[in-house]
């Protein structure tokens, strides 16, 4: 099986950076430290971790600037060489080593939910206290921020931002797969398929329409997609995904974002 890999290398790095400014976004890729490999499965690093086999990986803005030497070596403390990028994933659930199942708590309905393997999973990405098995957690993590983890060069795993970034993890830009803790696991819902949210489904389960729930996805002319079937975001759309996604969001999701307290 293979993956992408990124490895340490000053002198293609700078060649990549070069590239890409001469030439435009994208550029330097083939001249930079990212290589098609045949690499093996990484191990699981303790208890509470599973397989994921990704299914999409999406391509990150701080992935393009690595690629492309325009990421900061400011950051290398808190990565570790060589890795396989891809931190934004969707991904089946493998066989436990230990248990053949994933017990995920507080994934659904803030209960325990067991995520039998080839459930579909979101992978949270961030290497924070619980996987890095760190006790007691840092205050960014003991108050659920998990993203702002004061610690993630530590505990049992090499240094690692986030999944894509970590020498022990794997990452999504790989057909070998990646590991992650229980707790960065989320269950996809059946109405959203790897083909785009099912229309029937959705109307399943809320007994409502999406255009009725929000008819601005009429005016997103070539950003949306749609089928009888289905609704997606087009490869333009999903380029603008970040501003598109809180315009599409209900009331109730923009009120929480409005209140969100940022720390």
């Amino acid at each position: 099986m293979s993956a992408l890999v990124f490895e340490r290398n000053l002198a293609r790095f700078a060649a990549s950076r070069l590239a890409s400014a001469l030439s435009g976004p994208g550029r330097g890729t083939p001249l930079g430290p990212l290589r098609l490999t045949e690499a093996t499965p990484p191990e699981l690093p303790g208890p509470g971790w599973v397989r994921v086999r990704p299914r999409l990986a999406g391509i990150c803005g701080s992935d393009l600037s690595t690629v492309d030497g325009r990421s900061s070596r400011y950051f290398e403390d808190i990565v570790s060489f060589p890795f396989v990028p891809g931190h934004e994933v969707v991904g089946t659930v493998e066989a436990d080593a230990t248990s053949g199942a994933a017990t995920v708590s507080g994934a659904v309905s803030g209960s325990d939910a067991t995520l039998a393997p080839g459930t579909r999973v979101v992978v949270e990405p961030v290497l924070g206290c619980t996987p890095r098995n760190i006790t007691p957690p840092c205050p960014a993590c003991a108050a659920g921020h998990n993203g702002n983890c004061e610690r993630v060069a530590f505990g049992h795993l090499a240094p690692g931002l986030q999944i894509g970034f970590c020498a022990d993890t794997g990452g999504g830009w790989s057909s070998t797969g990646l590991v992650a803790h229980r707790s960065q696991l989320h269950p996809v819902p059946d109405a959203l398929s790897d083909d785009g949210l099912d229309l029937a489904a959705y109307n399943a389960r809320f007994h409502t329409d999406v255009t009725a729930d929000f008819p601005e996805v009429s005016e997103l002319g070539a950003f949306v997609e749609s089928s009888p079937t289905t609704i997606k975001l087009t490869p333009e759309g999903l380029a603008r995904a970040d501003a598109i996604g809180p315009w599409l969001a209900s009331d109730s999701v923009k009120k929480k974002m409005a209140e969100f307290d940022l720390r």
